[in-house]
């Protein structure tokens, strides 16, 4: 991800999706920079965690949101999809749920 940022092709100040992480907002999202800053010093402090405990979990979110950011499947768009809503009236639904 660092390199990205470096070479430009990601923006550091983009919201991702980063649940767990302490700087994440209440929807879960936080920017690149405080994820990878958050990342590092968390690997500063425990850099080795073989057991499964609060450190390991917290230490597993973070990397799975840099590594779906990575894959670029986790940031915030920066405006909304397009979208249309059909002007057909809905169809008759029978009893079993599917469509006549």
């Amino acid at each position: 991800m660092k390199l990205n940022i470096i070479n430009g092709k990601v923006d550091d100040t983009r919201l991702i999706y980063a649940p767990g992480a302490t700087s994440a907002n209440a929807a879960g999202f936080a920017t690149v920079t405080n994820v990878l800053t958050e990342a590092n010093a968390e690997l500063g402090l425990h850099g080795l965690t073989k057991t499964v405990n609060a450190t390991r979990a917290y230490q597993s979110a973070l990397a799975g949101a840099v590594l779906n950011a990575n894959e670029k499947s986790t940031f915030v768009q920066s405006s909304p999809c397009s979208f249309s809503f059909s002007s057909s009236a809905p169809r008759n639904i029978g009893t079993s749920g599917w469509c006549c």
